[in-house]
């Protein structure tokens, strides 16, 4: 028998990524679990982000931001990327980073990255939300079986970091990893500490 717990968006577990947008020359990344697929086809995509973050003031001005979906081995990064904001700390140190052409950033580490572009911006309550165009995506070519025939992939050994809802911890592989707001509690102390986080005025 089902209980009623609570009104709760229990959707287990909680795919996470991390977003990345730069205007001008600032950037940002921060770790967002808010995210879901509007369409296969056209690809699109929605990201939710609060109305007063970092990111969602470089999304506003830009029209643009990047989705990269990290692997378990960069938990630490990502963990710390979603407790700082990126008005006080340049988050772009915590990976490798590259710029295209068109001003979308990425982060090397992460096989998957998807270019989005904003076709539409919907504010609910605190919350923006960011519907938006898939342009490119970039996979690790060990996923790709023929690069000659679109789609042709295999993600059979894939690993995603999850978020678990009901004590905040991380999965990858359907197995606890960490625990959200923890794991990247050591970088941050460490950088804070030997003042190699770059700290924005």
């Amino acid at each position: 028998m089902k209980i009623n717990v609570k009104a709760y968006p229990l959707l287990h577990a909680v795919p996470i990524v991390v977003v990345g947008s730069k205007s001008d020359d600032r950037m940002d990344f921060t770790t967002v679990g808010d995210v879901a697929v509007i369409s296969l086809i056209p690809a699109m995509m929605m990201i939710s982000l609060h109305q007063d973050h970092y990111i969602t003031e470089l999304i506003n001005e830009s029209g643009k931001y990047s989705i990269n979906v990290p692997t378990p081995e960069l938990l630490d990064e990502v963990d710390a990327c979603g407790m700082k904001s990126g008005r006080a700390f340049d988050k772009s140190q915590l990976f490798t980073t590259t710029v295209d052409e068109d001003g979308y950033i990425a982060i090397e580490e992460a096989p998957v990255t998807l270019y989005c572009e904003v076709f539409e911006k919907v504010q609910v309550e605190h919350r923006v939300l960011f519907l938006a165009r898939v342009v490119k995506s970039f996979i690790e070519e060990d996923y790709v079986i023929d690069p000659e025939c679109e789609g042709s992939l295999d993600l059979t050994g894939f690993q995603t970091i999850s978020y678990g809802m009901d004590n905040h911890y991380y999965a990858g592989g359907g197995e606890p990893i960490g625990t959200g707001y923890q794991e990247g509690e050591s970088i941050i102390e460490s950088l804070e500490d030997e003042s190699e986080f770059n700290i924005i005025d």
